[in-house]
């Protein structure tokens, strides 16, 4: 669906918020870079503003871990480039 970043902050994960909205400990912090399918619906949209892929290019938003496949050969990188 798209290419992007992990973005690793210094706050307990029960205390992280994206956009306001509090962070589920079973995400992860993106920032996506690429859209590979802009009109993919994102699993996890932000009130009525950042609902497709192409809506989040540059922004930070929550996705299911699960659903990231790293493509860095280092797991301890503070960001790492992933397909999501």
């Amino acid at each position: 669906m798209a290419e992007g970043t992990i973005i690793q902050v210094d706050v307990e994960s029960c205390k992280q918020t994206i956009h306001g909205v509090p962070m589920a400990e079973e995400n992860a912090r993106v920032s996506i870079t690429k859209s590979i399918v802009a009109n993919a619906l994102l699993p996890i949209p932000i009130n009525d503003e950042i609902l497709f892929v192409r809506d989040a290019i540059g922004t930070c938003i929550a996705w299911p871990r699960d659903w990231v496949i790293s493509t860095a050969a280092d797991a301890n990188v503070i960001s790492k480039s992933i397909k999501l």
